[in-house]
């Protein structure tokens, strides 16, 4: 991992960048200033709600020189790097030409980009792969009023249309986030957080389990099904504060526990497919009509669940029992069945 940005010749800017040694991060991009205050954020919060915040920093574009050597050092890393994330704060670092050395450089390595964008202009993120902006900013950078789900995907492909991103996924708050793709359904993925006591950081944790799942392999609706779980993590704690692999595969198990015996879409049940194998879980499926359930069919479904940690069972439609069993059946329609199956397996 190899960290870019600025900070200050002080006390937090020492501390900071011990902080990053100690996790092996490469801290050559970092670059330091004596007049350039390292950036900190003083939070007061009560009873689990923060009421304040106070910023201490300089938001000015760093001097030409310094933008020169930066994008030396990002032209130089960015072949041997998995993907980049650029995190535009507006912060004066990500500046145009960062930006555009960025895209070019990792469009001619074919790494993925995926930006965290605070300019309402979504043109200077031209190229990148994925775009993860809030509903807000989503709001305040086309020419359309966000009313429903009607205009939020209208929203999304003006979006995709004007930086050519792959995708766009619009993190919602306690809405969870929606995931756009090209020409595709919007998709709706729900916050499954228990409780929240603290959304510092939420967006920064979305990116960056999204990112890295994007990175090793999964497909963009995978990414955002696990940085919706991370999230949901992260806003369960006071301050500023991260997730770890373990709790995300403990909130997995949590969730693929919550969805056990219930109905699900096929794209819902992909997602816990991967997820599942992806901390080894061995996954069952059968099918069948049990249109009429007996002894029979409960033993073989017990048996079929020894088999594994998870058991899929697909339902045959109502037209598949008709064709296989005849013109009078089945006895009961695909929800009944479904229903019969989902108490029998508790």
């Amino acid at each position: 991992v190899h960290l870019c940005g600025a900070i200050g010749q002080d006390e937090k800017g020492d501390k900071l960048l011990q902080t990053i040694h100690d996790r092996s991060i490469q801290t050559e991009g970092i670059f330091r200033f004596v007049h350039r205050p390292t950036t900190s954020k003083m939070r007061i919060i009560a009873h689990n709600q923060q009421i304040l915040r106070i910023d201490k920093e300089d938001n000015r574009p760093i001097t030409e020189e310094t933008e020169k050597k930066l994008i030396q050092y990002i032209n130089q890393i960015i072949p041997g790097m998995d993907g980049v994330i650029c995190s535009d704060y507006h912060k004066g670092i990500l500046t145009e030409k960062i930006i555009k050395t960025i895209m070019g450089r990792a469009q001619k390595s074919k790494k993925s980009v995926i930006v965290d964008p605070k300019s309402a202009d979504f043109s200077l993120y031209k190229g990148a792969s994925v775009i993860t902006p809030n509903e807000r900013e989503v709001a305040s950078s086309v020419p359309i009023k966000i009313k429903d789900k009607e205009d939020l995907s209208r929203a999304a492909e003006y979006l995709l249309n004007l930086t050519r991103a792959q995708a766009i996924l619009i993190t919602r708050g306690k809405d969870g986030m929606v995931l756009y793709q090209n020409k595709e359904k919007l998709i709706s993925i729900p916050t499954v957080a228990k409780e929240v006591f603290d959304v510092t950081g939420a967006g920064d944790t979305v990116i960056s389990v999204f990112s890295m799942a994007v990175f090793v392999g999964f497909n963009y609706y995978e990414a955002a099904w696990l940085s919706n779980m991370a999230a949901s993590v992260v806003v369960g704690k006071v301050g500023t504060a991260v997730v770890t692999l373990e709790e995300i595969n403990e909130f997995l198990h949590e969730e693929i526990l919550r969805t056990s015996h219930t109905v699900l879409e096929l794209e819902e049940l992909k997602t816990i497919i991967s997820m599942a194998k992806s901390t080894d879980k061995k996954v069952v499926f059968t099918n069948g009509c049990f249109d009429i359930i007996h002894g029979g069919h409960i033993e073989f479904l017990q048996k079929a669940k020894a088999l594994g940690d998870i058991l899929i069972v697909g339902l045959n439609t109502d037209q598949s029992v008709k064709k296989l069993k005849g013109e009078n059946r089945p006895i009961n329609n695909e929800k009944e069945r479904a229903n019969i199956l989902r108490s029998e397996e508790r």
